[in-house]
């Protein structure tokens, strides 16, 4: 089945419209757009309509825009809708701005003449107590992820498994969870996989997902010092002294994921302490890999800010909240 019998097909089932789709050959139009795309005329609920199917499917949003400003001016009988059969989030968020209509089947319809803005994200329902529920650590890292190293725009489960060092099971259960909230949605991508997209980035995101965030930090454990042979990074104070003004702690503190401490602990023979004395480190167990997304040899500056929000000195926190201002949103 092609796209424009997708589309038929998608537009019946979801407005109950049976309509049919004509090739047309529009006359006039620049040679570059009569490559581009291939027209076909139909009609919705008595409006006409003419589909413009992208060959290649990787014009720019305002390339797009510009394109159907000037199929318009060849046909200006009804509506002209972009058809394609994948597009990105961040496209799709574009293109509504632009009020630009389009069709993606099996994922979205945007109609604004028509009133109809229909998602399939494929959204789970959601709990009623959504607002009080905290991430999941695979699914906090993908949020992370997404903040400081790339757009996870496009990126299926499978790929994100791959930066993450998790499993596939783990990071599809991460996207299923994350889609579950307002703010999340899971789409089609080309070869029917699953993608995870946000509805806002950098700041926005952050002010919106920050609250489900749990702190990383999952015990603090007193050894003696085998920081040299040790395959972890600064956190806490130590860390915190890095990026700001606040003076170094008395006991250095390092990081590692709270799965390797067995290992390491039986491997470098680390001896842990009832409490701190001369010599020793304050050693976190984090709930996931704090090498992950570490600037250097330091953890990075939001999982920092979420493992001392909670604290009590009003200078750790001033110089907590200064991190937040450090981050190129």
């Amino acid at each position: 089945m092609n796209v424009i019998d997708k589309a038929i097909s998608y537009i019946g089932t979801n407005l109950g419209v049976i309509c049919r789709a004509e090739a047309l050959s529009l006359s006039g139009l620049p040679f570059y757009l009569q490559d581009s795309y291939r027209f076909f005329q139909t009609r919705l609920f008595d409006m006409p309509c003419l589909l413009m199917w992208a060959r290649e499917g990787n014009a720019s949003p305002a390339n797009i825009e510009k394109h159907c400003q000037a199929i318009r001016n060849v046909w200006p009988e009804g509506e002209v809708v972009y058809l394609t059969e994948a597009m990105t989030a961040q496209n799709r968020s574009r293109l509504i701005q632009h009020k630009v209509s389009f069709i993606v089947p099996g994922n979205q319809m945007y109609l604004p003449v028509l009133g109809i803005d229909l998602r399939e994200h494929f959204r789970k329902l959601r709990v009623a107590n959504k607002a009080e529920m905290n991430l999941t650590p695979t699914a906090q890292l993908v949020v992370l992820w997404s903040l400081l190293k790339e757009s996870i725009q496009g990126i299926n489960s499978a790929q994100m498994a791959e930066r993450l060092n998790c499993t596939r099971v783990a990071a599809a259960r991460a996207f299923d969870e994350l889609a579950g909230f307002d703010w999340a949605f899971i789409e089609k991508s080309r070869g029917n996989q699953k993608t995870l997209g946000f509805e806002s980035d950098g700041r926005s995101l952050w002010q919106l997902v920050s609250e489900h965030m749990q702190n990383p930090v999952r015990k603090v454990r007193w050894v003696l010092d085998r920081h040299d042979d040790l395959p972890a990074v600064m956190a806490g104070e130590s860390a915190l002294a890095k990026y700001t003004l606040m003076s170094e702690p008395q006991y250095p503190v390092y990081a590692i994921a709270a799965s390797d401490w067995n290992g390491i602990r039986k491997t470098l023979q680390l001896k842990e302490l009832t409490y701190p004395e001369p010599g020793c480190i304050a050693l976190q167990t984090w709930r996931y890999g704090p090498d992950l997304l570490a600037e250097g040899h330091y953890v990075d500056r939001l999982s920092l800010f979420l493992s001392l929000r909670q604290e009590s000195d009003p200078r750790i926190k001033i110089a907590a909240d200064e991190l937040l201002e450090q981050i190129s949103w």
